[in-house]
């Protein structure tokens, strides 16, 4: 459906905003204070280490999956 596809665009948003800025983060944790701050953080970090390192985008779909979590769909 269209509202399901706009909420995994939102979500695909949010990750890509999560790994350019460190705003993001404090954004969607002030919008989403249940999220698990600290499991965010390793993510990030590890997403950004593993594009480094030219590996498997683990970290990176784990992000999206965290997400999917965190923001309810409409």
């Amino acid at each position: 459906s269209r509202q399901h596809t706009a909420w995994l665009h939102q979500i695909e948003c949010w990750r890509e905003r999560l790994l350019e800025s460190e705003a993001a983060l404090t954004e969607l944790l002030s919008a989403h204070p249940a999220a698990d701050a600290q499991h965010l953080r390793a993510l990030i970090r590890n997403a950004h280490r593993e594009k480094q390192l030219n590996k498997p985008p683990r970290s990176y779909r784990e992000i999206f999956q965290a997400l999917r979590e965190i923001i309810p769909e409409q």
